[in-house]
């Protein structure tokens, strides 16, 4: 099973990888979410734990542009996707 099957296997609210960049050694996946306007940061943290476990991955980069909005995840992994 892909990484991309196993982080949709997870069932998260408003999650979405957008995009997967393969680097040879390793990939990148590009993940959108969060609830515009609730900024619910002990959810959207639970969420992003939960993906890095399934990915066995690292976080590269976490971007939100203010507490309430949607949020720019780009995990690296060395998981096949």
């Amino acid at each position: 099973m892909s990484v991309i099957q196993e982080i949709q296997n997870l069932h998260l609210k408003r999650v979405n990888v957008s995009k997967v960049e393969n680097k040879g050694d390793h990939s990148l996946i590009y993940i959108t979410g969060g609830f515009n306007g609730t900024g619910e940061w002990d959810f959207y943290l639970q969420q992003m734990q939960e993906i890095v476990k399934v990915t066995n991955g690292w976080i590269v980069s976490l971007k939100n542009d203010c507490l309430d909005d949607i949020w720019y995840l780009i995990i690296g992994t060395t998981k096949p996707c």
